[in-house]
């Protein structure tokens, strides 16, 4: 079904959507491609309409996954993640 829903998104709208995987917002994106972040906007929201999802990120999650799109992740994926500690004490008193 994704592909689908894929084959019906224009070139602009995938364009927007790359560019949202990539980590850009709407004023970045639009600044890349050299149009206003409100024609972003539009492109997204038809390309949610037209996939028929809520958020332009489950949007772009679709794109990637028909097209084979590594998204870029700006963080670690084990963020949250601590290491154990050397010693049991938090913070040793200075000497």
């Amino acid at each position: 079904m994704t592909r689908i829903l894929c084959d019906d998104l224009n070139e602009n709208e995938k364009a927007a959507l790359r560019l949202l995987l990539l980590g850009h917002d709407a004023k970045t994106a639009a600044k890349e491609i050299g149009v206003t972040p409100n024609v972003i906007n539009e492109r997204l929201r038809s390309a949610r309409q037209k996939l028929q999802v809520t958020s332009s990120k489950a949007a772009a999650r679709m794109l990637a996954e028909y097209e084979g799109f590594e998204p870029k992740f700006f963080v670690p994926k084990n963020i949250g993640i601590a290491n154990k500690p050397k010693s049991d004490a938090i913070y040793p008193l200075p000497g």
